[in-house]
């Protein structure tokens, strides 16, 4: 049994939408291997009753008060997930293990595997966030199988603001009467500070020197033996982690391992079958000038929506103008700044992995280009809206 959980943002959901794919398009390779795929469904464009559902009921059933936790976990909700995502260094709730079962479902699959006599790749970055009690529970209902655990590790620097753009992402309306102020929130840039859980995850990595996946391995290393790190920098491409996995990680699916090198399959992601992280740019201008009194400021017009308004700018900026977002006046990072998240970074790194300088240079040279690329950098809106073009353009709207 090949269990992978993640961690989210290192393409978790590309891998889990592939798999199921080639699971139903490519047969014959799994089967001459005696593998299938066991993990979730995470809005992968398959039958929804060919997977399990993409979410903690699909694997624990809990029975418990939640008084028993109140001062340990904030919301009632599955206790598998912390209420504020963005901080894998605070102890999820712990509830009781002989209050957490396996839910049923996922019994039949593993027992309808087993009777196949196939092998089974069961993926689900929840389990990421998932307590010692229920890795406890989780351990026991895979006795009997061979389990080799798989993590992914992603920079520290690539990850975080990933992750930050996770949490922050969605379909945001303007503020007005009968609006939500969570649906009207201000989609602020990644930052280090004022950011909160995401800022108290940051000053809780730098207090241990310990990257999320390492926080993760070190759960997981109670119950479980055999544990691999995949390094993300390691491979050029996602067509080199497939291989990766299935010729060197899993060893014994000499079928897949041979179409994968080979070309007869790539097991290439569908279309609209990953979870990549969007640009703020355009939401940010579009944002700052509806406060200006710049958008809707014509009352004989239709009220243009905040993703139509920030669609229209992209357009106008990549289409029309030849552009890109980071074209535009920046804000960036600090020197000082930069060099605390690539000190972060290392340290990090280098707690896991021990010191390489091939590595350390790598790091170095991924960090620069980065920088070079203003992936620390955001739309400077207060300039770009004293351009007379884009004053009259967002006008406009």
């Amino acid at each position: 049994m090949l269990l992978h959980i993640g961690i989210s943002k290192t393409g978790t959901t590309s891998l889990q939408c592939t798999l199921a794919w080639s699971l139903l398009e490519n047969s014959s390779f799994w089967n001459a291997d005696n593998y299938t795929y066991i993990g979730t469904n995470p809005g992968c464009q398959v039958p929804r009753n060919r997977f399990l559902r993409h979410h903690p009921k699909s694997f624990y059933i809990e029975q418990f008060s939640w008084e028993d936790i109140a001062g340990n976990y904030a919301s009632k909700d599955d206790a598998i997930y912390r209420t504020e995502c963005g901080s894998f260094m605070e102890r999820p709730a712990e509830v009781p293990s002989n209050n957490i079962s396996l839910a049923r479902g996922f019994q039949d699959v593993l027992a309808s595997t087993r009777n196949k006599g196939q092998n089974g790749i069961l993926i689900f970055e929840g389990f990421e966030r998932a307590s010692d009690n229920h890795i406890a529970v989780l351990a026991e209902g895979l006795r009997g199988w061979n389990v080799k655990v798989v993590i992914n590790y992603r920079r520290l620097y690539e990850w975080f603001p990933s992750w930050y753009n996770e949490l922050t992402k969605g379909k945001f309306e303007f503020p007005r009467k009968g609006v939500r102020p969570a649906r009207s929130k201000d989609l602020l840039p990644f930052a280090l500070e004022d950011r909160g859980k995401l800022s108290e995850l940051f000053r809780d990595i730098e207090r241990t020197g310990q990257h999320p996946t390492e926080t993760v391995r070190k759960r997981y290393s109670k119950y479980f033996g055999d544990i691999t790190i995949l390094k993300m920098h390691d491979f050029p491409n996602d067509l080199s982690y497939k291989q990766h996995l299935f010729c060197d990680v899993i060893r014994n699916a000499p079928h897949i391992c041979s179409a994968l090198k080979s070309g007869t399959t790539k097991m290439i992601t569908p279309a609209g079958m990953s979870n990549p992280s969007v640009e703020f740019e355009y939401d940010i201008l579009v944002m700052a000038a509806y406060k200006r009194g710049i958008v809707h400021s014509n009352p004989n017009k239709t009220l243009v929506l905040r993703h139509q308004a920030s669609t229209a700018a992209k357009q106008r900026q990549e289409q029309v103008l030849g552009k890109k977002a980071k074209d535009f006046p920046l804000l960036c990072f600090s020197n000082a700044t930069l060099e605390r998240f690539l000190n972060l970074s290392f340290t990090v790194e280098q707690n896991m992995f021990g010191y390489s300088m091939k590595q350390d240079q790598q790091h170095k040279k991924g960090f620069a280009e980065a920088v070079d690329k203003k992936k620390f950098c955001h739309v400077n809106a207060t300039a770009v809206l004293e351009n007379a073009d884009w004053h009259s353009f967002l006008s406009s709207l």
